[in-house]
């Protein structure tokens, strides 16, 4: 059972409101929910999720510490004190009791604030601990979402000191909410280091933002707010971290009728409250705001600051003090991966790993989890770096760790695994490894599949997902027929979820579209492939209309795959106009975030060039093809494990292109040192890159002839070697 305590400092800003919408919102998802009413002096928690009256609400938390501190022996159950939320079926409310009845007045006034918080042993910890631990045992619900008290109070503090595993605080625009929130949540950190128990995870949620102004603004205002309240914490050595607020931007019809006005489809603040709810799951929302509007520069030198003062605090040895350090680099190996900044977000990935594996040994149930998933982080930042076999030795670690927490607490951990092992199976194709690359995904299908039949609202997401990459993997294979079965079945699901949700799933849909697609074009169903991407770039285009720059670089890459599959049916003028349309996106991404698109640029003129030649534009397409070359020889010799074998092939299609013209001693060239520098890939990775040297000694050999000169032994050799002996273990196999 998963925790979050939302606070606010002042009244007025939604909070209630926010619990309610959440609380709903994780029961459509598929969770089991269970909601309690903290604000025991003004409770109205039971309004927002829709009782009709008071009256219906019957005996509840204010009864419960009354009887408590009467010391009564506490119920066997909370069963008979939960209430069916109306309109949902795995939603209860433990509210405050029936507000505005005697029999609530009388109880509260019971209650003994001094007993339960003060004093030298206070009875009220063990109190909130007992609730936690009896809603956890039945009806055990995926969440507990808390509506606590606003300003400093008692229960403010057991709610987010004592049962909180995650803790939103909802701040306004004042200074003096901004202090008292900033205040609040020291004290919270203050409180966990006394105990034995993590602090809790931390966010803001800005609320009632006015809508006005553009996403720069309200971006400068999110680093604004979270830097008032962690500059303060650091100058008093208190170890308070949170990130960028949340926004709750403010819609006049949420201050006429808020119950009606949530149920409004219309209105644009739902996208507000999705982001809540994704970092309440710990995922990132799928409409999260792109590199556009996060500065990641300012962004990552603030995270700069914050790790540089944990790393401090951390010298002491403390556990949460090297917790803290090691949650502040993966925040910052993301800003600065996001950013193109690769190197140093490996560098911040695997301190991270360091203080885990530290960790994890002095607490092994407590940290093993983290050291798994910074593991999987680490063969991520490898793997975009091009370091294949480091990358696959971090996520090869990451999933034997997560294979033992499954067989211990398969409940928690089995998903975990199912997604490790989906990640092992991606790095091993890359490494050629095909057939154990096959056999890793099909596991995690499997491990997916029966996820799926117990919890369906839960996990058909990653079953379909891992479909994807199991379609691949038997593509890769040449087992076309069963990458297509695999692949239509994902496509089934998405399509399904996405007409339920299509403002979470329409993107996966995209995406599986385009890989049905390939798989259609593989088998010579060209028309069908045709249907399928014209169907994602369909969707994608409407998804980048909303969302620019969350959808414009999938919507390219659909272009371009679009435009192979138009050429394949002598469509050239429209796949021509496809490319470039793809390329043309890729242009102005590029230039805005050079480090990231740069790549993608360049594969898209590759693609272009060679449509252009389908149409005898000769000179354009050399024009083209040499611009991608420049542009992937500057990425090799920045970063050369990861583009030199991209670079061999957009050498190997300017052979092509300059062959086109005649210029054959120049094709040669290209083609010759295509040749000389796929041979360390090759040897490195055998069939991962064997048919593209495949490929490039064929042109090599072609330009030979034209040339009428011998092709050179010392340069041919090797290449064919190599080729010869995967070939022998590919038949042998």
């Amino acid at each position: 059972m998963k925790t979050t305590t939302f606070y606010s400092y002042k009244g007025g800003l939604g909070r209630t409101l926010l619990v309610a919408w959440v609380a709903r919102q994780l029961e459509r998802d598929g969770h089991s929910v269970v909601a309690l009413d903290l604000d025991l002096e003004a409770p109205g928690l039971h309004y927002k999720l829709g009782f009709a009256r008071d009256a219906d609400l019957g005996p509840g938390l204010v009864e419960l510490l009354a009887r408590f501190q009467r010391g009564d022996p506490p119920p066997d159950s909370l069963r008979e004190w939960l209430r069916p939320v109306p309109g949902a079926q795995r939603l209860w409310l433990l509210p405050a009791g029936p507000v505005n009845t005697r029999d609530y007045l009388r109880a509260l006034g019971v209650v003994s604030w001094e007993g339960l918080f003060r004093g030298e042993s206070p009875q009220g910890p063990r109190f909130f601990t007992w609730l936690k631990e009896s809603i956890a045992s039945d009806p055990a619900p995926d969440h507990l979402v808390i509506d606590a008290r606003t300003g400093i109070t008692e229960m403010g503090g057991a709610a987010l000191g004592v049962m909180a595993d995650q803790a939103l605080a909802i701040v306004g625009l004042s200074l003096e909410g901004l202090d008292g929130t900033r205040d609040v949540l020291q004290s919270v950190c203050s409180f966990a280091r006394s105990v034995p128990k993590d602090p809790p995870r931390m966010g803001l949620v800005l609320s009632r933002v006015p809508w006005t102004g553009t996403d720069e603004q309200h971006q400068s205002l999110r680093v604004d707010v979270r830097d008032k309240i962690e500059r303060a914490s650091a100058e008093l050595n208190l170890s308070l971290s949170v990130g960028l607020p949340l926004v709750v931007r403010s819609e006049s019809a949420l201050q006429l009728d808020e119950r009606m006005a949530l149920a409004d489809g219309r209105l644009e603040v739902h996208d507000d409250y999705d982001a809540i709810r994704d970092w309440i799951n710990g995922t990132p929302s799928p409409d999260a705001p792109p590199p556009a509007f996060f500065p990641v520069g300012a962004d990552s030198e603030t995270l700069r600051t914050i790790v540089a003062l944990k790393r401090g605090r951390a010298g002491v040895g403390e556990v949460g003090s090297l917790a803290e350090l090691a949650q502040a680099l993966q925040t910052y190996s993301a800003a600065e991966e996001s950013g193109g900044r690769k190197e140093s977000a490996l560098a911040a990935t695997q301190e991270a790993v360091g203080l885990y594996r530290e960790l994890a040994r002095a607490r092994p149930d407590a940290f093993t989890p983290h050291l798994a998933k910074s593991l999987h982080n680490l063969s991520v930042r490898l793997s975009n770096l091009g370091r294949r076999e480091e990358a696959l030795t971090a996520v090869e670690e990451a999933t034997a760790l997560r294979r033992e927490l499954a067989n211990t607490r398969p409940g928690l951990f089995m998903s975990d695994l199912a997604l490790s092992l989906g990640s092992l199976s991606v790095h091993l194709a890359s490494l050629g490894r095909r057939e154990d690359a096959l056999a890793t995904v099909e596991e995690a299908t499997a491990l997916h599949r029966g996820l799926s039949r117990e919890r369906p609202d839960v996990f058909t997401p990653s079953l379909a997902a891992t479909l994807n990459i199991y379609s691949n993997r038997l593509s890769e294979l040449g087992r076309h027929e069963e990458a297509l079965a695999a692949v239509e079945e994902a496509t089934a699901l998405y399509r399904e979820l996405a007409h339920v949700r299509p403002g979470v799933f329409s993107a996966d849909l995209a995406a599986s579209l385009n890989n049905l697609g390939l798989r259609l074009g593989q088998l010579g169903r060209r028309e069908d492939a045709l249907a399928a991407l014209l169907e994602s770039t369909t969707l994608r285009r409407d998804l980048a209309r909303e969302k620019p720059h969350a959808f414009l670089p999938s919507l390219a890459g659909s272009l371009n795959n679009l435009s192979n599959r138009l050429a394949e049916l002598d469509q050239h003028a429209g796949a021509l106009a496809a490319a470039q349309e793809a390329t043309s996106l890729y242009r102005d991404l590029a230039r805005a975030w050079p480090d990231t698109f740069t790549p993608e640029l360049a594969t898209s003129l590759n693609n272009l060039s060679g449509h252009l030649s389908k149409l005898s534009r000769n000179e354009d397409a050399l024009a083209v093809i040499h611009e991608a070359t420049a542009l992937r020889r500057e990425l090799a010799r920045a970063r050369p494990d990861a583009f030199i074998p991209d670079l061999s092939s957009s050498l190997n299609n300017l052979s092509l292109r300059l062959s086109d013209l005649s210029r054959h001693n120049e094709a040669l060239a290209a083609s010759a040192e295509a040749l000389r520098i796929i041979r360390g890939p090759l040897e490195r990775w055998g069939l991962a890159t064997a048919q593209k040297a495949e490929w490039i000694r064929e042109t090599y050999i072609e330009c030979c002839k034209r040339v009428g000169v011998e092709p050179d032994s010392h340069l041919l050799s090797p290449i064919s070697a190599v080729l010869d002996r995967i070939e022998r273990e590919r038949e042998a196999s």
